[in-house]
């Protein structure tokens, strides 16, 4: 169907699919969960994505966003989606993160 309305847009249709539904917000973008991004003087960081500020994502044209979308969707050996291996990392990571946070205080 794609290919038909756009023929020069050659994409698989994973990666079409994430365009069409991107993230409703940075919380549920793979890409901005697993990145920081700094400014070019390396001064500040860039939040909560790569567009900083109050991203609309509903009109989101980021291909690392689109890609890591369509990358979770995939499903493991056993039916596990690779998107919640990377939701149950990042929430390890934040608790070990307090923890060591507590340690150190």
């Amino acid at each position: 169907m794609h290919l038909r309305k756009f023929p020069k847009l050659r994409m698989p249709a994973g990666l079409l699919e994430a365009y069409a539904r991107p993230p409703r917000s940075p919380d549920d973008c793979i890409f901005a969960q697993t990145t920081t991004c700094v400014s070019a003087d390396f001064e500040r960081q860039i939040a909560p994505c790569q567009f900083g500020g109050n991203p609309d994502c509903s009109n989101c044209g980021c291909i690392a966003s689109a890609g890591l979308k369509a990358v979770g969707r995939h499903r493991l050996p056993g039916g596990v989606a690779v998107g919640a291996v990377f939701e149950r990392s990042l929430a390890l990571g934040r608790r070990v993160r307090r923890v060591r946070s507590y340690l150190a205080s």
